[in-house]
C-alpha cells in the first residue's frame, strides 16, 4: 500500500481539470475506506458516495471525459 507516498504519475490538463480529478480521486479513496470501516448500507457510505459523485460529475464537466473508475 502507498499510504503516505507518493505515486509517480503526470497529469496533464490545466489548473482546474487536475483539480477536479485530484478531488475525484481523494473522493473515490474516502468512499473506499468508508465501504471497509462502515459496509455498504451505512448512512456514512451513503454519504460519502454521494459527495464521490459530485466529485465526479464536477470532473467529468470539467474534462469533458468520463471517469474511468466504476462504483458498486
Amino acid at each position: 500500500m502507498y499510504k503516505g507516498r507518493r505515486i509517480p504519475v503526470k497529469v496533464r490538463g490545466n489548473r482546474i481539470e487536475v483539480q477536479r480529478f485530484t478531488d475525484a480521486l481523494v473522493n473515490e479513496k474516502r468512499y473506499m475506506d468508508y465501504i471497509k470501516k462502515y459496509g455498504l448500507d451505512d448512512p456514512m457510505t451513503y454519504k460519502q458516495k454521494s459527495k464521490l459523485n459530485v466529485a465526479i460529475k464536477r470532473f467529468e464537466r470539467e474534462a469533458q471525459i468520463n471517469w474511468p473508475i466504476k462504483n458498486p
